[in-house]
Protein backbone atom coordinates (compact mmCIF):
# COMPACT_ATOMS: atom_id res chain seq x y z
CA UNK A 1 0.00 0.00 0.00
CA UNK A 2 1.17 3.37 -0.95
CA UNK A 3 2.06 5.91 1.91
CA UNK A 4 1.26 9.70 0.98
CA UNK A 5 3.07 13.07 2.44
CA UNK A 6 1.41 15.67 2.16
CA UNK A 7 3.00 18.54 1.72
CA UNK A 8 1.64 20.97 4.25
CA UNK A 9 3.40 24.19 3.56
CA UNK A 10 1.02 24.41 0.36
CA UNK A 11 -1.94 24.38 3.01
CA UNK A 12 -0.20 26.79 5.15
CA UNK A 13 -2.97 29.40 6.86
CA UNK A 14 -6.11 28.93 5.08
CA UNK A 15 -8.19 30.72 8.02
CA UNK A 16 -9.19 34.10 7.62
CA UNK A 17 -7.44 34.88 10.96
CA UNK A 18 -3.76 34.18 11.94
CA UNK A 19 -3.23 33.79 15.66
CA UNK A 20 -0.15 32.70 17.59
CA UNK A 21 2.04 29.65 16.88
CA UNK A 22 2.65 27.45 19.39
CA UNK A 23 -0.03 27.49 21.86
CA UNK A 24 -3.10 25.49 23.00
CA UNK A 25 -7.06 26.65 22.71
CA UNK A 26 -10.05 25.51 24.32
CA UNK A 27 -11.82 25.77 21.07
CA UNK A 28 -11.97 27.72 17.78
CA UNK A 29 -13.64 30.51 18.85
CA UNK A 30 -10.88 30.97 21.61
CA UNK A 31 -8.08 30.72 18.64
CA UNK A 32 -10.38 32.81 16.51
CA UNK A 33 -9.89 35.23 19.51
CA UNK A 34 -6.06 34.53 19.83
CA UNK A 35 -7.16 33.38 23.84
CA UNK A 36 -4.69 30.55 24.23
CA UNK A 37 -4.26 28.78 27.47
CA UNK A 38 -1.83 30.78 29.39
CA UNK A 39 1.91 28.90 30.90
CA UNK A 40 1.81 26.49 27.55
CA UNK A 41 4.40 27.00 24.92
CA UNK A 42 5.02 24.19 22.05
CA UNK A 43 8.55 23.59 20.92
CA UNK A 44 8.30 24.19 17.00
CA UNK A 45 8.90 20.97 15.30
CA UNK A 46 8.41 18.73 18.48
CA UNK A 47 5.61 16.87 16.77
CA UNK A 48 7.84 15.20 14.80
CA UNK A 49 9.86 13.82 17.53
CA UNK A 50 7.33 11.61 18.64
CA UNK A 51 7.90 8.31 18.87
CA UNK A 52 5.18 5.88 17.22
CA UNK A 53 3.64 4.36 20.11
CA UNK A 54 1.69 7.68 21.02
CA UNK A 55 1.54 11.32 20.07
CA UNK A 56 3.74 13.73 22.09
CA UNK A 57 4.83 17.28 21.91
CA UNK A 58 7.83 18.87 24.05
CA UNK A 59 6.21 21.98 25.45
CA UNK A 60 7.95 24.81 27.85
CA UNK A 61 5.29 25.18 31.33
CA UNK A 62 5.76 28.14 33.10
CA UNK A 63 8.83 29.08 31.01
CA UNK A 64 10.34 26.14 32.80
CA UNK A 65 12.89 23.41 30.56
CA UNK A 66 11.27 21.62 28.33
CA UNK A 67 9.29 18.71 28.93
CA UNK A 68 7.69 15.90 26.49
CA UNK A 69 3.80 15.81 27.18
CA UNK A 70 1.55 12.88 26.00
CA UNK A 71 -1.63 13.52 23.54
CA UNK A 72 -4.03 12.66 26.42
CA UNK A 73 -2.54 15.29 28.86
CA UNK A 74 -2.97 17.94 26.26
CA UNK A 75 -3.94 21.17 27.91
CA UNK A 76 -6.50 22.15 24.86
CA UNK A 77 -8.38 20.29 22.15
CA UNK A 78 -6.85 23.15 19.78
CA UNK A 79 -3.44 23.71 18.75
CA UNK A 80 -0.28 25.10 16.48
CA UNK A 81 2.37 22.52 16.30
CA UNK A 82 3.52 23.82 13.20
CA UNK A 83 3.49 27.82 12.07
CA UNK A 84 0.27 28.84 10.51
CA UNK A 85 -1.61 25.49 10.88
CA UNK A 86 -4.15 24.62 13.41
CA UNK A 87 -4.20 20.59 14.76
CA UNK A 88 -7.30 19.09 16.40
CA UNK A 89 -6.55 16.46 18.98
CA UNK A 90 -9.46 13.56 18.66
CA UNK A 91 -8.97 10.68 20.01
CA UNK A 92 -5.71 10.06 21.35
CA UNK A 93 -4.95 11.49 17.38
CA UNK A 94 -3.64 14.43 15.63
CA UNK A 95 -5.46 16.67 12.53
CA UNK A 96 -4.67 19.17 10.63
CA UNK A 97 -7.41 21.24 10.22
CA UNK A 98 -7.51 22.51 6.10
CA UNK A 99 -11.31 23.58 6.42
CA UNK A 100 -14.04 24.04 9.20
CA UNK A 101 -17.46 25.53 9.27
CA UNK A 102 -20.46 23.20 9.14
CA UNK A 103 -18.04 20.36 7.11
CA UNK A 104 -14.58 20.33 8.14
CA UNK A 105 -11.48 18.88 6.18
CA UNK A 106 -8.58 17.29 7.89
CA UNK A 107 -5.36 15.49 6.88
CA UNK A 108 -2.99 13.67 9.49
CA UNK A 109 0.82 15.06 9.76
CA UNK A 110 3.24 12.63 8.24
CA UNK A 111 3.07 9.65 6.48
CA UNK A 112 -0.50 7.88 5.60
CA UNK A 113 -2.43 5.66 3.19
CA UNK A 114 -5.17 7.26 3.83
CA UNK A 115 -4.65 10.89 5.35
CA UNK A 116 -8.07 12.55 5.06
CA UNK A 117 -10.85 13.21 7.35
CA UNK A 118 -13.84 15.02 7.80
CA UNK A 119 -16.06 15.94 10.68
CA UNK A 120 -19.60 17.79 10.87
CA UNK A 121 -18.95 20.88 12.78
CA UNK A 122 -15.51 21.48 14.63
CA UNK A 123 -16.38 19.19 17.64
CA UNK A 124 -18.29 16.92 16.03
CA UNK A 125 -16.84 12.52 15.68
CA UNK A 126 -13.71 12.66 13.57
CA UNK A 127 -14.81 10.09 10.36
CA UNK A 128 -12.30 8.98 7.70
CA UNK A 129 -12.76 11.40 4.12
CA UNK A 130 -14.44 9.70 0.73
CA UNK A 131 -14.89 11.20 -2.15
CA UNK A 132 -18.35 10.30 -2.27
CA UNK A 133 -19.06 12.60 0.56
CA UNK A 134 -18.34 15.50 -0.60
CA UNK A 135 -19.46 15.01 -4.04
CA UNK A 136 -22.90 14.13 -2.40
CA UNK A 137 -22.95 17.78 -0.28
CA UNK A 138 -21.72 19.55 -3.16
CA UNK A 139 -24.48 17.76 -5.37
CA UNK A 140 -26.89 19.08 -2.91
CA UNK A 141 -26.01 22.55 -3.33
CA UNK A 142 -25.62 22.69 -6.95
CA UNK A 143 -21.83 22.80 -7.11
CA UNK A 144 -21.22 19.11 -8.31
CA UNK A 145 -20.49 20.03 -11.93
CA UNK A 146 -17.79 23.27 -11.17
CA UNK A 147 -16.43 20.35 -9.01
CA UNK A 148 -15.67 18.33 -11.76
CA UNK A 149 -14.75 20.63 -14.25
CA UNK A 150 -12.23 21.74 -11.52
CA UNK A 151 -10.64 18.20 -11.63
CA UNK A 152 -6.69 18.80 -11.24
CA UNK A 153 -5.04 18.31 -14.75
CA UNK A 154 -2.14 15.43 -13.97
CA UNK A 155 1.03 16.02 -15.72
CA UNK A 156 3.68 14.43 -16.67
CA UNK A 157 6.08 15.90 -13.72
CA UNK A 158 3.83 14.92 -11.01
CA UNK A 159 4.32 11.92 -8.97
CA UNK A 160 2.08 10.23 -6.91
CA UNK A 161 2.35 12.57 -4.13
CA UNK A 162 2.18 16.07 -6.39
CA UNK A 163 -0.87 14.98 -7.78
CA UNK A 164 -2.56 13.83 -4.35
CA UNK A 165 -1.43 17.30 -3.08
CA UNK A 166 -3.17 19.32 -6.35
CA UNK A 167 -6.54 16.62 -4.89
CA UNK A 168 -6.38 18.16 -1.54
CA UNK A 169 -6.07 21.76 -2.52
CA UNK A 170 -9.25 21.12 -4.41
CA UNK A 171 -10.67 19.58 -1.64
CA UNK A 172 -10.33 22.39 0.52
CA UNK A 173 -11.94 24.76 -2.20
CA UNK A 174 -15.02 23.02 -2.15
CA UNK A 175 -15.41 22.19 1.18
CA UNK A 176 -14.95 26.40 1.75
CA UNK A 177 -17.22 26.94 -0.79
CA UNK A 178 -19.69 23.95 1.02
CA UNK A 179 -19.70 25.92 3.86
CA UNK A 180 -20.44 29.23 2.45
CA UNK A 181 -23.61 27.71 1.59
CA UNK A 182 -24.93 27.30 4.83
CA UNK A 183 -24.21 30.99 5.75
Amino acid sequence: MKKKFLLLSLFISHFTFSQTDFKFYKSIEDYANNKFIPNYDIIEYSWRNSDFTEETLRVKINNSGEKKIKITEFPGEFYSAEKGQLWRQYKKESYIILAYGTYCYYVTPGFSSKPEYYSETISGPIKRFSIGLLEKKLKEKGLFQQFKKDKPKREFKDNVNDYFNKEVKRNIKYFNLLNETYK
